[in-house]
């Protein structure tokens, strides 16, 4: 490779393709100044066999100096075993069912909309707040949650709101993968407000 590498520098400081060395014997000699603790082979390149041979014992050196002794032998091979797993890890698969909505059920009731840290600690432990939050928008069928923030509703009472808001939804336009959404018109702000405007009024 040294070699390689000298001669074609050579070509390219003369472009006459002449070499500042007199002789194949010259440039060995240089290289074996260069390199006084190496062997250069100038004869031939060293055979694949001479390479690989010479390839795995760096290897098994560098393993010896840089790995954990648990990893190799004391010929610097690899032990197998070492990358061997010691214990199976069994990942535990979550899925949202008719279970965990009961519970959810159970914990709106008592708690309230909002309270997702007591929703979380008695009743589901193994979902975080956000993921509680997002099903309980789900059963009410809104998106925005802050008008029932507090409501303690019990499982009828919340399948009632999520019709009403499925109704009112659907006819204004704004009923979107099983949400309430407000659009840019604020459709949802005026008929809420228009529908508190007539409960609260007195009868005729």
């Amino acid at each position: 490779t040294c070699t390689c590498s000298l001669r074609h520098s050579h070509h390219a400081m003369n472009p006459t393709g002449g070499s500042f060395f007199s002789s194949f014997r010259d440039e060995a000699r240089l290289l074996r100044w260069l390199f006084p603790r190496r062997h250069v082979a100038m004869a031939r390149p060293p055979s694949e066999e001479t390479w690989d041979s010479e390839a795995s014992a760096f290897a098994r050196s560098m393993r010896l100096r840089f790995s954990p002794s648990r990893m190799v032998d004391g010929h610097g091979d690899i032990r197998q075993e070492y990358f061997r797993p010691t214990k199976v890890v069994v990942v535990e698969t979550k899925a949202w069912g008719s279970q965990e909505r009961a519970l959810l059920y159970e914990g709106i009731a008592k708690h309230g909309v909002g309270a997702w840290k007591d929703i979380r600690k008695e009743h589901l432990h193994r979902w975080d707040e956000a993921t509680i939050r997002i099903k309980t928008a789900k059963l009410v069928g809104c998106q925005n949650l802050q008008r029932y923030l507090g409501w303690k509703g019990s499982k009828e009472e919340i399948k009632r709101e999520h019709e009403k808001n499925r109704t009112m939804g659907e006819k204004l336009g704004c009923w979107k993968n099983g949400y309430l959404v407000e659009n840019d018109r604020k459709s949802v702000a005026s008929a809420l407000a228009m529908e508190k405007k007539e409960e609260t009024s007195p009868g005729p």
